[in-house]
């Protein structure tokens, strides 16, 4: 009987011994799955601010960007007010009598374009101008910066607008001004009167 009891005993021993091990190793378990979780959560919320920090760095500097961008327009004709003289004294340095005589010979919407070949062919004065213009105000200006580079063929294309007009009104045509931009017909009347057009 003393032995069954022994024997008993030594089971409940060995039993609770596994039982106690098997307890420890699903601790132990459960421990490195959370320990692997908050690693993973961690690396995770690290991961997450480094590229906040990343785009806060990169809004940063483009707001620093597009100040400096600004600050270089200030120095660029880019109203209206500032461009016109410009285009005016390039245009005033030039006669156009063979501009008029070319235009006598075609239609309105054909004179048009002919003004606009004359005004392209300014564009290398245009630019000289503004350049001018800018150095101004700004000698070491930095001309090869792309939002420059960008505003000044802008400003090149409103040029040879302006110029156009400019030159219309120089030999005595003007633009009626409609969305077409059609040269006004009484002008071509009232060149019929020059001589050029006496028989």
């Amino acid at each position: 009987m003393d032995i069954i009891k022994e024997n008993i005993v030594m089971i409940l021993v060995i039993l609770f011994g596994v039982a106690s091990s098997a307890y420890n190793w699903f601790e132990e378990s459960a421990k490195k799955k959370k320990n692997t979780e908050r690693k993973a959560r961690e690396k995770e919320e690290s991961r997450a601010r480094m590229a906040k920090a990343a785009e806060e760095e990169k809004i940063k500097i483009r707001k620093e960007k597009n100040a400096e961008d600004k600050k270089l327009l200030e120095h660029m004709p880019s109203k209206l007010s500032e461009l016109t003289p410009i285009v005016s004294e390039v245009v005033n340095g030039y006669d156009f009598s063979e501009c008029l005589e070319s235009i006598q010979l075609v239609d309105l919407s054909d004179g048009e374009i002919i003004l606009r070949e004359y005004s392209e062919r300014l564009k290398l004065d245009y630019r000289r101008g503004i350049s001018a213009y800018i150095r101004s105000s700004h000698s070491d200006f930095p001309f090869n910066e792309e939002v420059v580079r960008d505003n000044y063929n802008v400003l090149l294309d409103k040029a040879e607008d302006i110029g156009a007009r400019a030159i219309a009104k120089k030999i005595g045509f003007n633009f009626v001004g409609d969305e077409q931009n059609r040269l006004d017909r009484t002008d071509r009347q009232s060149l019929r009167k020059t001589k050029k057009w006496e028989d």
